[in-house]
């Protein structure tokens, strides 16, 4: 079974939103910049790049360094599908800004 070239897309910029969830997740857990002047611009970036935890960080009031291991799949769980959504949501406009240009172009 082929998968269209837009479905296609619209997957891979979702699968990009749920590795950047667990980049960040892992740099959250293992906290490799402790003491380092880098560690706020990092966090800063990857907060950016996962707006799904931020939406539920903020919902939720989430004190990340008290959660345990359950709380922390609970989290994780719920910022992939958002991240997984709002990635998905990205990639479906960025294809129909595609065949909207493609349409003008040939017009």
């Amino acid at each position: 079974m082929s998968m269209g070239r837009d479905w296609g897309t619209i997957l891979r910029f979702s699968a990009a939103g749920v590795l950047v969830v667990c980049i960040f997740f892992v740099f959250a857990v293992t906290d490799p910049l402790a003491g380092s002047s880098m560690k706020s611009w990092v966090t800063l970036l990857l907060s950016c790049l996962c707006p799904g935890f931020l939406l539920i960080a903020s919902v939720f009031y989430i004190e990340v360094e008290q959660l345990s291991w359950t709380g922390w799949a609970l989290v994780f769980f719920f910022v992939v599908a958002t991240n997984f959504f709002l990635y998905g949501a990205m990639a479906a406009v960025y294809v129909g800004l595609r065949k909207w240009r493609d349409r003008t172009a040939t017009t």
